[in-house]
């Protein structure tokens, strides 16, 4: 699959998001082949999501940030991983390797 088409998928996931839940989303995506990140849906539309999320009390940020749910206070949607646990400790709580013996 192209960059292209992925972009487009994750574009159009974030718009369906926002729409469906009612919140402000945004998207920032970050290209080797671009000097510049491109952003969804708008520069303001950007800074106006972030200014949001940063106003928000650290309890809150902190709770969103964790659970990718959106706050009650501004409806905005702040996706980001905030994980301290080794990588490896996620991908196999995530993907845990079933035991052979018990098939």
């Amino acid at each position: 699959m192209t960059r292209k088409k992925r972009k487009k998928g994750l574009l159009k996931k974030v718009n369906e998001l926002s729409t469906l839940c009612g919140i402000n989303a945004c998207a920032i995506i970050y290209s080797p082949y671009d000097t510049n990140p491109e952003v969804w849906p708008s520069n303001f539309g950007v800074q106006r999501v972030i200014s949001d999320y940063r106003q928000l009390p650290e309890m809150e940020t902190t709770t969103a940030a964790a659970a990718a749910a959106p706050s009650e206070a501004t409806g905005t949607l702040v996706m980001e991983e905030t994980t301290t646990a080794p990588a490896a400790t996620v991908q196999q709580q995530m993907f845990p390797v079933a035991d052979p013996e018990n098939f």
